[in-house]
């Protein structure tokens, strides 16, 4: 596999620079490139401060899950829920549907993003950008069911 240009990177703790790499992170991630995501979400997190790095856990994970990284997905789900940073469960919850869906476990799946709204209602419209990195299954079942 060809490594990223950001993968051991050495970085000084400039806040300007870790943002920088956080969003070519998030460029990557939208345009479906999961592993040079993880690639520049990894050379920042050690550097990153809340609430970057709970973001980074958030979007890394749904990466994971996106190259059948299971594993790793829920390792940074579970960091997430973890008392040393209790990320908001809402969040955790659209993470848990994300991977669920690639995991084509759609019940469950389903269940995590009722979850995710029943801690608040406008939580799919705040993190609509997801919907697009959901499987056609998941994201007809959501329309269907009036979710999103």
């Amino acid at each position: 596999m060809k490594g990223s240009r950001f993968t051991n990177i050495k970085l000084t703790k400039d806040p300007e620079e870790i943002l920088s790499i956080f969003n070519k992170g998030f460029c990557y991630f939208e345009n479906k490139k999961y592993q040079d995501a993880i690639n520049c979400f990894n050379s920042i997190i050690d550097y990153s401060l809340h609430p970057i790095t709970e973001r980074i856990l958030y979007l890394r994970g749904i990466s994971y899950a996106k190259i059948f990284k299971s594993d790793k997905a829920w390792l940074d789900c579970r960091e997430l829920n973890s008392p040393e940073i209790s990320h908001p469960f809402k969040y955790i919850h659209l993470m848990r549907g994300m991977i669920f869906d690639k995991e084509l476990n759609f019940s469950r799946s389903l269940h995590s993003f009722k979850r995710a709204i029943d801690y608040d209602s406008e939580v799919i419209n705040e993190e609509k950008f997801l919907l697009k990195h959901l499987s056609l299954e998941m994201q007809s079942l959501l329309v269907t069911l009036n979710i999103v």
